[in-house]
C-alpha cells in the first residue's frame, strides 16, 4: 500500500466548498475539471456525499491508498481493526475507516 495524490472531500455544498478553498488559497479554476482543485502536489476532488453501507452520509476528507489487490488489502486492514464503510466491489470504491477515525479509499493500481 502506498498513498496516492488524490484526496476526496465529500460535502453537502460542493460548489460553496470549491469557491471557499479557491478563494482562501488563491487557487486557479479549470472549467474542464469542475470537481477538482489543485492543492500542491495533491489532486483534491470536492464532491457531494456518498452513502456508506448503512445509508449514512460520508462527509469530510477521504485519502486514497494504491494497492495491488483491493480484496487482499481490504482483508489485511480488517484484520488490523479497520472497518469497511463502503464496498462497491472491485473495481469500485472501497472506503475504510481506521481505528483512529481516518477514512480512505483503496484503489487498485493498474497492472
Amino acid at each position: 500500500m502506498k498513498p496516492s495524490r488524490n484526496i476526496a472531500i465529500h460535502t453537502d455544498n460542493p460548489e460553496e466548498a470549491k469557491n471557499f478553498y479557491r478563494s482562501l488559497m488563491q487557487l486557479p479554476q479549470n472549467p474542464n475539471e469542475s470537481s477538482k482543485i489543485p492543492f500542491g502536489d495533491a489532486r483534491v476532488f470536492i464532491d457531494p456525499p456518498l452513502l456508506d453501507d448503512s445509508g449514512n452520509k460520508i462527509i469530510g476528507p477521504i485519502f486514497e491508498l494504491l494497492v495491488d489487490d483491493v480484496d487482499v488489502a481490504r482483508s489485511e486492514l480488517i484484520a488490523k481493526g479497520c472497518q469497511v464503510i463502503l464496498w462497491e466491489g472491485s473495481p469500485g470504491c472501497c472506503y475504510v475507516e481506521d481505528p483512529f477515525g481516518v477514512k480512505f479509499n483503496l484503489f487498485q493500481s493498474p497492472s
